[in-house]
């Protein structure tokens, strides 16, 4: 299981690795480097993102409890901005507006659309908070004495 949660949370942190970058083919801009748009606090989250993901692999019993709480809160970050006021879902749309990120749903004035990157990158937090919470649990389910 641990392999899939690997892979899963890999995938999280390659396209999270884009927000470093920046990624952009022609006029399709996915995803502004933080550097550029100024958000550093990207930067520093990606660090600690790092550090968790070398903790999960190379010391797995506290690593896995590190990767769930990175993740939790980092779900819970990225939830809360689907519960904005208008002026904040109106501010937000301006600022992704202006950077010209590629949007695949229309924006909303009721509640909040995230461009194209955000999304993907909401749904790869959800599945790897799920994948690491079954890894944990199926780590109480093991049987004592026996090697997996």
């Amino acid at each position: 299981m641990k392999k899939y949660v690997i892979i899963v949370v890999g995938l999280l942190f390659t396209w999270f690795t884009l927000d470093m970058t920046g990624f952009a083919i022609g006029k399709f801009i996915l995803v502004v480097s933080c550097f550029i748009d100024d958000n550093p606090m990207d930067a520093v989250w990606w660090g600690i993102f790092i550090i968790v993901l070398i903790l999960f692999i190379f010391k797995e019993k506290i690593g896995k409890y590190a990767m769930l709480v990175f993740l939790t809160i980092w779900a819970v970050l990225q939830g809360s901005m689907y519960f904005r006021t208008k002026e904040k879902i109106q501010s937000y749309y301006e600022f992704f507006h202006n950077e010209g990120t590629h949007r695949i749903i229309p924006t909303c004035d009721s509640f909040l659309v995230k461009d194209t990157y955000h999304i993907i990158l909401d749904v790869l937090i959800l599945v790897s908070l799920v994948f690491i919470i079954i890894f944990i649990s199926k780590g109480f389910n093991k049987p004592k004495g026996i090697i997996q």
